[in-house]
């Protein structure tokens, strides 16, 4: 890389951590008002499980920078106390993991985890804060399960392990698996290698991002060029990571003929540095791929379509002179619009 390239991925690095610093409080102010809000549902449902539940430990404090980083961790003390409430058949399960949940949104802190936030990450906190207190008192008690995906997800958000970037979430310390390379043939083993090797010099740590269905409010054209522009800013701040990654049927680029709308998702990260990898056919009626479209359904059952994942890795110079190309090109496409 050229030295004056250096250069600008550094200047990129520091206009991200100032505007970092001199963040607007008001987002701080509110998750402060909604912690407060946890706080008044915490403190009765303490009392009443202290009573109900003598011998369970409800204090649950974490080092939340040391703890591991995969969404589908529970701290020890909730994996422990589930375990001895599911086999006594206790009715107090689905009340004890609210708790779970309303004991770090109360305790949560913007501030506590291992990554450096850019402001645009820190804004989008409140509305999942938001979402996941209102889920307390609507949902059914079957949500509120460390075996369920979605309270797993929610609960990896209040304890810092999974980041809101947009249409997906940011889990840090993933890697890209070496077994990739014997999934595609020959060209894709070598590219595997090469990619892991040479081109980001090993094969973690990267961002792996995830989605959850409870929150697709940006997963969408527009929201995923915000959340492509927020990653980049989240490992300029974070040099130690080595980019994003995330695998997903709609990534297959057979898609691009079949649900020609999907193919931004794949295309976006390619044409501008991402790696694209196999991974794997999904070759079953409960694939995704087919839960929502006619059209796919309809190709599957006639042979015509087969799903299939696919690993896009964006390594982070890519994402980052993206970010700051299609910045520039944004403003000097709205600049003479605003002049005529």
């Amino acid at each position: 890389m050229s030295e004056t390239r250096e250069h600008d991925m550094s200047s990129v690095a520091s206009d991200t951590k100032a505007a970092y610093q001199a963040m607007d409080t008001r987002e701080l102010h509110s998750l402060a008002y909604l912690a407060a809000l946890a706080e008044e549902k915490r403190t009765p449902l303490h009392d009443r499980l202290r009573a109900q539940l003598p011998d369970t430990n409800l204090s649950l404090d974490y080092d939340l920078r040391t703890s591991q980083q995969r969404y589908t961790w529970v701290p020890d003390e909730v994996a422990h106390s589930n375990a001895v409430l599911r086999k006594a058949g206790s009715p107090h399960l689905h009340d004890y993991n609210r708790y779970v949940l309303l004991y770090f949104l109360s305790k949560f802190s913007i501030d506590a985890g291992r990554y450096q936030l850019p402001d645009s990450v820190r804004r989008l906190y409140p509305r999942d804060i938001r979402r996941i207190l209102d889920q307390l008192d609507s949902f059914e008690d079957s949500f509120f399960d460390i075996e369920t995906d979605h309270f797993l997800k929610d609960l990896a958000i209040l304890t810092h392990r999974l980041i809101p970037v947009g249409a997906e979430y940011a889990q840090g310390g993933a890697g890209v698996p070496r077994s990739l390379a014997f999934r595609g043939g020959a060209k894709q083993f070598f590219n595997v290698l090469w990619f892991g090797i040479v081109r980001t010099r090993g094969f973690k740590p990267f961002f792996a991002i995830h989605t959850h269905t409870l929150m697709l409010e940006d997963f969408n054209e527009e929201g995923w060029l915000e959340t492509y522009h927020r990653l980049a800013e989240l490992l300029a701040l974070n040099p130690g990571m080595k980019g994003w990654l995330s695998a997903s049927w709609f990534l297959d680029p057979a898609l691009e003929t079949i649900s020609p709308h999907l193919a931004h998702l794949r295309k976006v990260p390619v044409d501008n540095g991402a790696a694209l990898f196999f991974v794997g056919e999904e070759n079953r009626s409960s694939s995704g791929a087919l839960a929502k479209s006619k059209t796919r359904r309809h190709l599957f059952a006639e042979g015509k379509y087969v799903p299939a994942a696919y690993m896009r890795v964006w390594p982070r110079k890519s994402a980052i002179l993206w970010s700051e190309r299609h910045r520039l090109a944004t403003v000097a496409t709205v600049a003479p619009n605003e002049m005529a």
